[in-house]
């Protein structure tokens, strides 16, 4: 994959800071951004960042950007923050230049394939996390309720028991479907943890609310994906992630995988910010033949992730390996 350009961006109000910012594509981490003037752009100290109260997160700005690439100018909106794994922030702009795309563009890309957990157990959750290669979790009612997690107050306090074992997002799903009780779930959700990631259904409301949550900085999960077009949608209204469900469509002997394809040529048509989260992941192959077409992440049970391991060469290679130290050893 190519280096990204960078160009510097200065706010259009607030404290003076500078930072880098790919219009291209998201792609590149402000840990990779280059050194300008001797500062590297991570210091916070220096005023390029301004770290809140907390000293968790720089305090993003809309900004103005010289895109010395494409010769031109462009006014950028903040539209969301969200946890990076290498640089611990993801900032993501609308371009609301006149005759832009008003595409959104992200200020971090995490290179590489991310494993989400699908369970809302909390063993299962504990043990892939033990891996040392989690990156997430999703639920669903249907999770929860095989868990025996019932009632309003004890699935929230399950949601916060999850984000508390991982560190990365959590998928907590609305019961509602209607858009002002989406609104009102969501946001109870959202205030839960920072990594509560609001899960929506491609509905009708659930596209506006997904537009709501975006605007007021609420990142979602569109889920029960099953066509292209949903997955357009929900990309436009600005879902953080989208879920086709591979193996749901698998079971009606259709191809899943087909599904998770056509999505990946019209997100990398347009350049969306919007995360192919792979949903139903039955198997090992699911995992292997998604990253071959480029999900951006997937999600499974804990199964499918050890599968991964599993192979007899490595296993009788080991065994023989011992039993020759062994023999060694007298």
């Amino acid at each position: 994959m190519a280096q990204p350009e960078f160009v510097i961006f200065q706010p259009i109000q607030g404290p003076q800071q500078i930072g880098f910012l790919s219009l291209s594509r998201a792609q590149g981490c402000l840990v990779d951004a280059p050194v300008v003037n001797g500062i590297h752009p991570t210091d916070p100290t220096d005023g390029i960042l301004r770290w809140n109260g907390l000293g968790q997160f720089p305090v993003f700005f809309d900004a103005f950007v010289q895109d010395f690439e494409l010769g031109r100018n462009a006014s950028l909106k903040l539209r969301q923050l969200r946890f990076c794994p290498v640089c611990h922030i993801d900032a993501f702009y609308q371009d609301t230049t006149p005759k832009s795309t008003k595409q959104t563009i992200g200020m971090c890309y995490f290179r590489g394939m991310k494993f989400f957990i699908d369970t809302a157990n909390l063993d299962q959750i504990r043990e892939a996390e033990a891996l040392g290669v989690l990156d997430g979790v999703t639920t669903n009612p249907s999770l929860m309720a095989k868990e025996g997690i019932t009632g309003d107050e004890a699935v929230k306090a399950h949601y916060k028991a999850i984000c508390e074992i991982v560190d990365g997002d959590v998928s907590a799903e609305v019961i509602s479907t209607e858009f002002e009780g989406m609104i009102a779930e969501g946001q109870a959700l959202a205030a839960l943890h920072p990594n509560i990631v609001v899960k929506v259904p491609a509905i009708a409301d659930g596209i506006r609310a997904i537009r709501w949550f975006t605007d007021n900085g609420i990142r979602t999960n569109c889920t029960l994906i099953f066509s292209p077009g949903q997955a357009l949608l929900a990309a436009k209204a600005g879902a953080s992630y989208v879920s086709p469900f591979v193996g749901r469509i698998d079971d009606i002997s259709s191809d899943g995988l087909q599904l998770i394809e056509k999505i990946r040529v019209i997100y990398d048509n347009y350049d969306f910010g919007t995360e192919i989260l792979a949903a139903s992941v039955r198997h090992t192959m699911h995992i292997i033949e998604c990253a071959e077409i480029g999900a951006d992440i997937m999600t499974g049970p804990l199964s499918a992730i050890k599968g991964l391991l599993k192979h007899p060469l490595t296993d009788n290679g080991l065994a023989q390996f011992l039993a020759d130290h062994a023999k060694a050893q007298g």
